[in-house]
């Protein structure tokens, strides 16, 4: 597994996101379709992938909320290109920086009790292990 550290990083993380939102938007204002669409789709699934693969290795706190919040933003985003669930273009990014700012603040305050960034496997302190 490689571990990308850029890719881990809040302001990273909020500045792709409008830069994906603002291609997405453009392409999708000059083509009349949801054309751009497409960008957002792409760029949430493998974020998504990404963080969902990097929780799974390394076990990195603020994965565990921006993989599967990034995935659902992928599949939403699906769901419009498909026409299914068109509610507007802003819903999958709302939810992308909502995943980001939520798992990143729960990190922190994680990393602020624990001193580190990465989930600590529960100790078994079952009596039956102990003789």
């Amino acid at each position: 597994m490689i571990r990308l550290p850029v890719l881990h990083t809040l302001w990273f993380i909020f500045g792709s996101v409008l830069l994906a939102a603002g291609l997405n938007f453009s392409l999708d204002l000059l083509t009349h379709s949801h054309l751009g669409d497409v960008i957002g789709l792409v760029y949430f699934a493998a974020f998504g992938f990404y963080c969902l693969q990097n929780f799974v290795g390394c076990r990195e706190y603020h994965c565990m909320i921006t993989g599967p919040g990034f995935t659902l933003a992928a599949i939403l985003m699906l769901l419009r290109i498909t026409g299914l669930f068109d509610h507007g273009f802003g819903i999958p990014y709302l939810l992308g920086g909502l995943a980001s700012l939520v798992g990143f603040t729960l990190e922190w305050r994680y990393w602020k009790r624990t001193g580190s960034h990465f989930i600590q496997p529960a100790l078994n302190s079952s009596p039956s292990e102990k003789q």
